[in-house]
């Protein structure tokens, strides 16, 4: 018997309809907010103390930071921030296997394979080099 269609036996369509079938039954959305939010304290805590003006954007599970005194609100204020402090930060966390956008106009993103020890060696990584700085 034939069956065909555009997404008959395509495996890229049986594995979406098993992420949404577990996005369905298990609290991914609140998962994700509650670890963006602990990222963000353990950062803002961090930049703080070493007096590293910065502002963040976006939400818990996908947000930005700008290395900035005021809020950038458009482009051109963006390109007035501390892209090279940024730029070096994401890199040598990309060096240490955590992997963000080296481009520091791009958000952070969070998926639910992460961790709260994933977010806590984040913060640690960020607090040794800041300790180096």
């Amino acid at each position: 018997m034939l069956h065909a269609g555009t997404y008959s036996a395509n495996v890229v369509a049986a594995a979406a309809g098993a992420t949404l079938e577990y996005m369905q039954t298990n609290p991914v959305f609140e998962y994700l907010n509650q670890l963006g939010t602990t990222l963000i304290a353990g950062l803002k805590d961090i930049l703080t103390h070493y007096s590293i003006p910065h502002h963040f954007h976006g939400t818990p599970a996908m947000f930005g930071i700008s290395f900035s005194e005021t809020e950038p609100k458009d482009w051109r204020a963006v390109l007035q921030t501390d892209l090279a402090f940024a730029e070096k930060l994401f890199v040598q966390m990309h060096q240490r296997g955590i992997l963000i956008d080296a481009s520091p106009q791009q958000p952070w993103y969070l998926c639910a394979a992460h961790t709260t020890p994933d977010i806590t060696e984040t913060d640690s990584f960020i607090l040794t080099k800041l300790n180096k700085h």
